[in-house]
């Protein structure tokens, strides 16, 4: 069994972190793509041969408790979001395939509101079924966070584009693949300040869930609150938050991956504040964590005792409770310019112990314990769980993969300020432009 991620969000706080500001970043969505994603796009096939890689003060105010009432069938608002019109082009940000033909996304207009989108044709095609969450006044536009299980069952929050956190902040659920949504009570937000942006939801079967907000950032700590439902997303628990901090308010965390009711990762990265690379764990549902300190890599055992040595942990994956990978970026400030050093983590036990091989860098995917890309400009592949990558692909984009299969995959590719949603049904080699449509 494989178990990842499988979202649409957003988590935009490195550079804060690494700046020690305290405001929550804002952004909006890119142009629509041009003739110079769409020539990115057209790339040919390289020869498959095998690469050489050798290579602050936290918040006072305590929390309180909320009753918690059933969820119900919601009316759109007089200020609900409005649907896309037919036949409308709009700009996929984030995609989730299940299969072949269905999927889900978010995807916007420029400078607007994220919608929640589905697909029965492979992409081409999109449904808006975006809840009828409120709109907020003034130009704060909305980001979307979502989960989705299947074909069924989503939960989705929106976040506003400038971090300030909501007048009420409820998770929707839809279980007929967004015809109808319900809303959860609303997440306890008590002894918040002002910042409240939700990155990351994860369900690992149709009752248990968790939630991972961030609201507030400063002197290299990522304050975030992490909440959990065992109904499905009717009621949400406050597990941790700036005043119980769980040991997980230091450091950006890029992710939250959960392999089962119990045992939970969130990925580190510490701007080099502190040695080394780390992980959180968690044995007990998300209450309490631990610090998990990964070993040097076994090329270079010397690493992390480098103070010009800034590593972080991203792209973490999970086969079974058990067997998981991620991948480490190390950036090394002592050289001019600046060099990076990229490693594969493996472990089988848990996190007990792990192994370290080197790998191309940049985004991770895999499909299976066997099967997975890279993308750091050129496209690599093993067929070898990591032992061995081959070049497939060179690009001008940046993208994060969704495969299916080993042949079919989707990725929201990045140029600049351009994106675009792409295709590829030979493992990534080529690429086709996708226009989506609001359909039907």
């Amino acid at each position: 069994m494989r178990t990842h991620i499988k979202r649409i969000g957003w988590c935009l706080f490195a550079a804060l972190i690494a700046a020690g500001c305290g405001q929550v970043p804002t952004g909006a969505p890119a142009e629509p793509p041009t003739a110079i994603v769409q020539q990115a796009i057209a790339t040919a096939a390289l020869s498959a041969t095998p690469v050489d890689l050798t290579p602050t003060s936290s918040p006072t105010q305590p929390p309180t408790e909320t009753v918690t009432p059933v969820p119900s069938e919601t009316s759109a608002p007089v200020n609900a979001i409005q649907h896309f019109n037919l036949g409308q082009t709009v700009t996929i940000e984030a995609i989730n395939m299940l299969d072949e033909q269905n999927g889900w996304a978010s995807g916007s207009l420029p400078g607007g509101t994220m919608h929640i989108l589905r697909t029965g044709d492979g992409g081409n095609t999109w449904f808006d079924v975006t809840p009828p969450q409120a709109v907020p006044s003034g130009a704060a536009t909305l980001l979307a966070a979502g989960y989705f299980l299947d074909t069924d069952q989503a939960w989705a929050f929106f976040s506003q584009n400038d971090g300030m956190a909501p007048a009420q902040a409820i998770v929707w659920h839809t279980e007929n693949g967004g015809m109808g949504w319900q809303t959860s009570q609303p997440l306890v937000l008590e002894g918040l300040d002002s910042q409240f942006s939700v990155s990351d939801i994860q369900f690992i079967d149709s009752q248990n869930g968790w939630l991972l907000a961030h609201v507030g950032v400063g002197m290299n700590h990522d304050y975030v609150m992490l909440y959990r439902t065992q109904d499905g997303g009717a009621s949400w628990q406050r597990l941790v938050d700036p005043y119980d901090d769980g040991s997980i308010q230091a450091c950006y965390k890029p992710g939250m991956l959960f392999t089962d009711a119990q045992q939970g990762w969130l990925p580190v990265n510490c701007n080099g504040v502190m040695p080394g690379a780390i992980l959180y764990h968690t044995t007990d549902g998300g209450s309490t964590w631990e610090t998990v300190n990964l070993p040097a890599p076994a090329d270079l055992p010397t690493l992390f005792e480098n103070p010009e040595a800034a590593c972080g942990v991203d792209d973490l994956t999970f086969f079974t409770p058990d067997f998981g990978r991620l991948a480490m970026t190390c950036t090394n400030y002592s050289t001019d310019p600046l060099s990076y050093l990229y490693y594969l983590y493996t472990t089988q036990d848990g996190g007990a112990t792990w192994t370290s091989t080197v790998y191309p860098g940049g985004s991770l995917t895999f499909l299976n314990d066997q099967v997975g890309w890279a993308q750091n400009q050129n496209i690599y592949q093993t067929k070898d769980g990591g032992a061995t990558w081959t070049k497939i692909a060179n690009v001008s984009w940046e993208a994060k993969f969704d495969f299916v299969s080993e042949k079919l995959g989707w990725a929201v590719a990045r140029s600049g300020e351009e994106i675009a949603l792409v295709k590829s049904e030979d493992g990534g080699v080529y690429w086709i432009l996708i226009e989506p449509l609001i359909g039907p």
